[in-house]
């Protein structure tokens, strides 16, 4: 599950895991929302499947080593960086 950062309003958390990482910034965008992850509509902002291979290991099985994709969804500003860290700010 996302771990806090030292500031309360900013989630982060770890894609690396066995979820894809369009499943786990959906269930964080769901937490901080304090919504069911069911009415995170992801793929109207971001293609899930675009998402999930740009973070997924190189066909040698290596790591992806640099790299990051921005994107807001319904005003939260998302980030993901090669090494699986996330964070989600919340609207200003």
């Amino acid at each position: 599950m996302p771990e806090n950062s030292s500031n309360p309003a900013i989630r982060v958390g770890d894609c690396r895991s066995d979820q894809r990482a369009s499943t786990r910034v959906a269930l964080a965008l769901a937490d901080v929302r304090d919504e069911d992850v069911t009415s995170i509509r992801l793929h109207d902002h971001i293609d899930p499947d675009a998402l999930d291979l740009l973070f997924a290991p190189r066909h040698d099985g290596s790591e992806r080593d640099n790299g990051r994709v921005s994107f807001d969804v319904d005003g939260y500003h998302v980030t993901i960086r090669s090494s699986g860290l996330y964070t989600i700010e919340p609207p200003r």
